[in-house]
């Protein structure tokens, strides 16, 4: 998978903004960026962020990440 950081904007308790950067293997830039869209909004805690995730394939998305440790990810 590689290193992933996310750089996270909370306006709120809503997140506003989110750019995930690193050395991580995806498969489309334009994936990468529907992804931190899809999050837009979001109220900033646990469940919400795991909810929302359970709608797509993170793991399409970016190579080998399940939704459960990228919710771990932006929430901790």
């Amino acid at each position: 998978m590689g290193n992933i950081e996310a750089a996270i904007d909370v306006k709120q308790g809503k997140i506003a903004s989110i750019i995930f950067s690193g050395d991580y293997f995806y498969n489309s830039i334009e994936d990468v960026k529907m992804l931190q869209d899809y999050l837009k909004g979001v109220d900033f805690c646990p469940n919400e962020i795991e909810k929302r995730l359970s709608g797509i394939q993170v793991e399409d998305i970016i190579s080998n990440l399940q939704a459960s440790i990228l919710t771990r990810l932006i929430a901790d």
